[in-house]
């Protein structure tokens, strides 16, 4: 995985077909893939309404997982119950959100190990 990028493009007009990248940039592959956007649908990873608070940490330059994208998630698991931290570090790019936001992920998870406190939440007042 370390080296895709050395093989396959950056840019995903020039790595899918035409149609494909089309549905990807705006958000809905249905047309091009119909069996890959089903796929997709059926992939509701941690929305299943469990309430379990969320740290999402994002890289503002990733291409793989744009900011927008990722903003949906966290507004989805905010209305399914669940207390949800998102930080974004604007300059990392998809491979550096782990290193960026590893200080924030423990102190997240210290926090809940040792708090009583409810989790902490970017989510809004409902």
């Amino acid at each position: 995985m370390d080296r895709a990028q050395a093989v396959y493009s950056y840019d995903g007009r020039t790595l899918f077909t035409p149609e494909f990248s089309l549905g990807l940039s705006q958000g809905d592959v249905s047309a091009a893939a119909p069996g890959f956007a089903a796929a997709l649908a059926e992939n509701n990873t941690g929305l299943s309404g469990h309430g379990l608070p969320a740290l999402i940490i994002q890289g503002g330059q990733d291409v793989i997982v744009s900011d927008r994208v990722q903003e949906l998630f966290v507004e989805r698991l905010c209305t399914r119950g669940s207390a949800v931290r998102y930080v974004n570090y604007p300059l990392a790019r998809h491979r550096d959100t782990r290193p960026a936001g590893f200080e924030q992920a423990i102190a997240w998870m210290m926090h809940l190990r040792s708090s009583e406190a409810l989790a902490p939440t970017d989510c809004p007042v409902r």
